[in-house]
């Protein structure tokens, strides 16, 4: 009858611990490279697709100096709210680089971003044709 023996690890009976992920620089290259992607698609989330949605909508509704007020107005908070998406968005892909949940973060950041696009498109069409 053969028994099967741990590996002992000092005299213990302890199995030794897994080695933790060490990432290498493809890694965070596929990171910046991701973080580039969320980028470019939040600037054109904002400055091509939603603000001449926003300039559309706005037409729709107000006089030309209030559209041109409430027009700065949005563009500057849109930018802003971008501009910290992004740099958040960057410190958490690169923290999911140790636990190696990269493509799963990646894709809670960018799909709400697209559906963002997308409605962004919708918008601007109904305000078109109400135009």
């Amino acid at each position: 009858m053969a028994m099967r023996r741990k590996q002992l690890v000092g005299g213990l009976g302890v199995q030794p611990a897994a080695r933790p992920y060490r990432p290498t620089v493809q890694d965070y290259a596929v990171c910046y490279g991701l973080v580039a992607t969320i980028l470019v698609v939040g600037y054109v989330a904002m400055f091509m697709i939603w603000r001449s949605a926003l300039l559309l909508v706005y037409a729709l509704y107000f006089d030309a100096y209030v559209v041109r007020s409430l027009y700065m107005f949005t563009v500057v908070v849109g930018g802003g709210a971008l501009f910290v998406a992004v740099l958040a968005s960057e410190v958490y892909l690169r923290e999911g680089i140790a636990r190696r949940e990269v493509r799963r973060r990646y894709s809670r950041i960018a799909l709400p971003l697209v559906a963002f696009c997308v409605l962004g498109l919708g918008v601007r069409v109904v305000a078109r044709a109400l135009l």
